[in-house]
């Protein structure tokens, strides 16, 4: 009897309790709600993902848990269910309500029987006002921090689930003796096969049509190894990765292709040059990686491990903050300021096509591991004809990866650009008419 008079009257911190449970159910909801959306791609779930996303719902339970038992921890638990809540943001942060409640709930935990000038008048007239009116207060907090975080929950799953459905729609998937693999086999024309970059997938084909165009290429882009819903192999290698070109090519019909790396694409395209060199009528490079990469320093860590495993992080990246996001893509700011409202749209677009970034993890982590020890590769061995794009101000993949493709594969054609950065951003035109060129001269298109 004591002990239910005591959790109904001030000896224990009832609001803070009850809404910082309801953040934490919240927040479970929405990590069991982001594996059935992920069950329906390749993706391979890790100690890590579960961290990530429920791993704040556990901190948040027990703290909540501690405060039903222990409130004269209160100041601590507090903190504890303060920190869990900011914590759940990069995953979501159960619909953005269950971050603004657990907010709440800290403040109120933190702030029990406080005697603080302006805490205790507040708690003293709660006190008053009678347990069903207080009832009808903790609704109404709960209510307004759903209706706040309404607006923006709502289109970003709006987005979300219109990029899913389209990339679900988008793509077809064969089985190879490589392990099953995700393609798009678009237009009529130049077979050209492209080794997308990193964050992409398939849908790297909408800024490789903007570069080259639709009307003389049939583009068939792939999604590599842990990127949407080609899953990771045992043998996820670059080297891996240009056997599965060559299977897919097989089961395509297509005796022979201009192969296209895009950035950290470009390991497995020169990769699939050496070991299918009679299956390759060109070799085309576009601001990528043809030797080991340094380890990555804070920031990059921080993006790969963090902002990178968070959809909902990476959305807000790329509305709120675009600029940063691209700087960290190798976009400077100066190129930024110069983008016309085309260079605008292309940009947009390749950002679009990486929602939700999630589904790329398990290949942006594979990569980026491989890059850094498997790129040892004797280039001179590469003798079709070969085409370089890069520009000087990348500030992703630096201007010297260029010219060492350049100047390790025989009679390579380089063409720089002083702007533009890793995106080529302003650059498309002349990547179009160049290609179609240098094509053209080596009996490729005609």
């Amino acid at each position: 009897m004591n002990t239910k008079l005591s959790i109904l009257h001030r000896d224990f911190p009832l609001s803070a309790f009850a809404i910082s449970l309801t953040a934490t159910l919240l927040v479970l909801v929405e990590g069991l709600v982001w594996i059935v959306q992920q069950s329906a791609f390749a993706m391979q779930f890790n100690a890590g993902d579960f961290l990530f996303h429920f791993g704040p719902a556990a901190l948040m339970t027990l703290c909540t848990v501690l405060l039903l038992h222990h409130p004269i921890h209160n100041k601590l638990l507090g903190l504890g269910i303060g920190f869990a809540a900011l914590l759940s943001l990069f995953a979501g942060g159960g619909f953005l309500a269950g971050l603004t409640l657990g907010i709440i709930g800290a403040v109120l935990a933190v702030t029990w029987h406080s005697n603080r000038r302006i805490i205790a008048p507040i708690s003293n007239r709660l006190t008053k006002i009678g347990r069903r009116n207080r009832m009808l207060a903790l609704l109404a907090v709960i209510a307004i921090a759903v209706a706040v975080s309404i607006p923006t929950e709502l289109s970003y799953q709006i987005a979300i689930n219109n990029v899913q459905q389209s990339q679900l729609a988008g793509s077809q998937i064969i089985n190879t003796a490589h392990g099953q693999i995700e393609y798009v086999d678009v237009g009529s024309g130049v077979p050209v096969l492209v080794s997308h970059g990193a964050g992409m997938g398939y849908m790297q084909l909408g800024s490789i049509q903007a570069m080259l165009g639709n009307e003389s290429y049939r583009f068939i882009v792939p999604s590599r190894y842990g990127y949407l819903r080609t899953p990771m192999q045992a043998d996820s290698s670059f080297a891996a990765q240009a056997d599965s070109f060559a299977d897919l090519l097989d089961a395509l019909n297509i005796s022979k292709v201009v192969i296209m790396g895009v950035s950290i694409g470009g390991p497995a395209a020169l990769q699939f040059a050496l070991r299918h060199p009679d299956r390759c009528s060109a070799l085309i490079m576009a601001s990528a990686i043809s030797h080991n990469t340094p380890d990555f320093d804070a920031v990059g860590i921080i993006m790969h491990q963090g902002v990178f495993r968070s959809d909902f992080g990476f959305y807000m990246l790329s509305t709120a903050l675009q600029s940063m996001l691209l700087q960290f893509l190798g976009v400077s700011s100066e190129v930024q300021a110069n983008m016309t409202a085309a260079d605008k749209q292309y940009v947009n677009d390749m950002i679009s096509a990486m929602q939700p970034i999630s589904l790329r993890q398990d290949g942006l982590v594979n990569d980026a591991e491989r890059s850094q020890t498997e790129l040892t590769l004797n280039l001179t061995q590469i003798r079709m004809p070969t085409l370089i794009f890069h520009a000087k101000d990348d500030g992703l993949v630096n201007f010297e990866f260029g010219q060492y493709t350049a100047s390790h594969i025989p009679n390579a054609e380089f063409i720089s650009f002083e702007y533009g950065g890793h995106l080529l951003v302003g650059c498309v035109g002349q990547i179009h008419d160049s290609t179609e060129r240098f094509l053209r001269e080596n009996s490729v298109l005609q």
